[in-house]
């Protein structure tokens, strides 16, 4: 749900959207969930499940008041993975209804759709940013390649583009040089 924080993140009226790096930590945790958001200084969590079935996909997410730990919302969705990007959109911004967050007429517009995408190309590019991830010269090499992969498949697509440049920065540390 990395996409789903990077939407959220760019709202004018959230105060603080914590990374995937800084989370990942609290994954097979049994801490309570207000400890883990006192730690990440947040009043609130997003938690969920991501489940892909054939060319279908189906999320489901909870939004938990840290103090009280008190669902505030949740929902599960069903969509064509082509449009897990729009599913992604509809998300942030039934999120921020909840709260009752003031979006600008920009960010509105941001969440209002979103182009469908080649359900091939996104998984590449999912396991693209996966193999990144590993911090490991084989990973990175992987990791690019999925990603060529995925651009080659559906160029269109801005996600894998994107995923490409803190590789190729990456690879300027001398411990992520790829075999040649």
């Amino acid at each position: 749900m990395g996409a789903t924080r990077r939407r959220a993140a760019k709202l004018s009226g959230l105060r603080r959207v914590i990374a995937r790096r800084s989370v990942m930590r609290y994954q097979q945790t049994d801490k309570p969930l207000r400890r883990i958001a006192r730690e990440l200084g947040v009043d609130a969590l997003v938690t969920g499940s991501v489940l892909r079935s054939g060319d279908r996909v189906q999320i489901t997410a909870h939004l938990i008041d840290a103090a009280t730990e008190e669902h505030l919302w949740a929902h599960r969705y069903e969509r064509e993975v082509r449009n897990v990007l729009a599913l992604q959109n509809e998300m942030v911004a039934a999120m921020t209804r909840q709260i009752r967050l003031q979006l600008t007429p920009q960010e509105q517009a941001r969440l209002a759709g979103a182009p469908p995408v080649d359900p091939e190309a996104y998984e590449a590019y999912l396991k693209g940013r996966f193999f990144m991830n590993t911090m490991t010269p084989e990973g990175f090499e992987r990791g690019l390649a999925l990603m060529q992969w995925a651009i080659d498949k559906d160029p269109t697509n801005p996600l894998p583009h994107a995923g490409l440049a803190p590789a190729y920065s990456m690879m300027g540390h001398e411990r992520f040089r790829l075999n040649s």
